[in-house]
């Protein structure tokens, strides 16, 4: 093990996931992969011995890895642990509380509709467009605007200094989970890599900062609150502890920023692999179809609606399944524990993947197969054909789920369902995709190409009563 695993798995090309997916096949529930000569992890890839890692009894300490983020994310919601963890998960739950989503509708609604906008403007062309950029363009104006209440218009201007900051900082962070001698911050302070990290994040710290400044001066001036809370940054500013303190600012911007690093690129790449797969299955796209011109007609989707969206809600959890965003969560060990009919000692990191639970053929019967209907079967549908929470993990499971599941499923289904209401996708038959397995799982290179045509809604016919 002279460079460790991680030499066999490349960040940048498709072989990244082979490796890991042999590794499935080979050892069903659980094996060890070495970051270096020095890291060990234990992964852990089924459902009988995933829910004793993510359980309530499991560990709730994230992986060492996660300190390399903390510079730019603090130790919020994501990085803490224990009862600094639990206070703000008490704190933060009730801005996720349905009433507070509904809230964010319109957002969704005003964004999806410059989005139908720049995918009209491609499809009269004729012509094949990455679809990537677009989307990921979009769900980030969402974002900024329900966490600051301000739009960042990337949409209108991909090159602003925030817009590329954010994604060079996903990019420098993951290469650096690959680089062990780069994990010291002294070490990694000195690298060209280092240089251009702390300068992306000032450039992202010194937004955030100026826009918390900007609210509290706007609340403090403000001599009405009857329309409550416009944004996630006005929720934190106004919600208090146990003790009936508020969060410093300091404490509001480790959220803001975590809110902006786990709401955006993950819900882009949802929602372009979702488009991808529809694209690529006619079958399934129709029937999608089909349930937005019953259930929608020819008007927007409203709140109310995508409750009703059944199949399409389907087609997006069997995109998540087949492709999740998110690749690989990890846990670290304080304590010693038994799993799988392993002891697994204290300091060691334990990986659990998405992507592995969900193309484990002990698991999910045909993988890799997109079939929605797997998510029909039962009353629950977020539990698939298995009927296991535990066997569909894209927003984690347990105590340390995903606080934000369903602001991103409602999004996802809001631009799904505002997209493919007013567009047929095709991909091009001689396009071979690659994804690259990062921090997101993604396109390769943001490059997917998909085909739109221009379709119009069919009205139902309304009912009507013989003599």
């Amino acid at each position: 093990y002279h460079k460790g695993d991680s030499a066999k798995v490349k960040a940048e090309e498709r072989a990244a996931a082979d490796p890991l997916l042999q590794w499935i096949e080979r050892y069903p529930k659980m094996f060890r992969i070495w970051l270096g000569p020095m890291f060990p992890l234990v992964a852990v890839t089924h459902p009988e011995t995933l829910k004793i890692i993510l359980g309530a009894s499991g560990p709730n300490r994230k992986s060492r890895l996660y300190q390399l983020i903390e510079p730019w994310l603090g130790t919020g919601l994501l990085t803490s642990f224990g009862a600094k963890w639990k206070s703000r998960r008490r704190l933060i739950t009730p801005t996720f509380h349905f009433t507070c989503l509904a809230g964010y509708f319109d957002v969704f609604e005003r964004e999806t509709l410059q989005l139908i906008e720049k995918f009209g403007a491609a499809a009269d062309t004729g012509e094949a467009f990455h679809v990537y950029p677009l989307i990921t363009h979009g769900t980030l104006d969402i974002i900024m605007e329900c966490a600051f209440g301000s739009s960042l218009n990337a949409q209108r201007d991909s090159n602003l200094p925030y817009v590329k900051s954010v994604y060079q900082m996903l990019d420098y962070t993951f290469h650096r989970f690959l680089k062990p001698w780069q994990w010291l911050d002294k070490m990694y302070a000195c690298t060209p890599a280092g240089w251009k990290y702390r300068r992306c994040m000032n450039i992202l710290h010194s937004h955030t900062q100026s826009v918390i400044a900007s609210r509290i001066k706007a609340l403090k001036e403000s001599s009405s609150t009857s329309e409550g809370p416009a944004c996630f940054l006005d929720m934190l500013l106004q919600c208090k502890d146990e003790f009936g303190n508020h969060l410093s600012p300091a404490d509001v911007q480790e959220e803001v920023d975590t809110f902006m690093f786990e709401g955006h690129d993950t819900t882009s790449a949802a929602i372009t692999w979702c488009l991808y797969l529809l694209a690529c299955h006619p079958d399934a796209q129709r029937k999608v179809h089909e349930e937005l011109d019953q259930v929608l007609g020819g008007s927007p989707p409203t709140h109310a609606s995508m409750t009703k969206l059944r199949y399409t809600t389907a087609a997006i959890n069997e995109a998540l399944r087949l492709l999740p965003p998110v690749p690989f969560i990890a846990r670290y060990l304080q304590e010693p524990i038994s799993v799988g009919g392993f002891t697994v000692p204290a300091g060691i990191d334990l990986l659990t993947a998405p992507i592995a639970v969900h193309h484990n053929p002990a698991v999910w019967e045909h993988p890799w197969r997109y079939e929605p209907e797997r998510f029909l079967s039962l009353r629950d549908t977020a539990m698939g054909a298995r009927g296991d929470s535990w066997a569909f993990i894209p927003f984690s499971a347990g105590p340390r789920n995903c606080i934000g599941q369903q602001f991103a499923m409602l999004e996802t289904r809001v631009v799904t369902a505002g997209l493919l209401q007013k567009f047929s996708l095709s991909a091009p038959p001689d396009q071979t995709v690659d994804f690259e397995v990062k921090i997101i799982m993604r396109p390769l290179n943001g490059k997917l190409l998909l085909k739109a045509t221009r379709r119009h809604p069919a009205v139902p016919e309304p009912a009507t009563c013989s003599d």
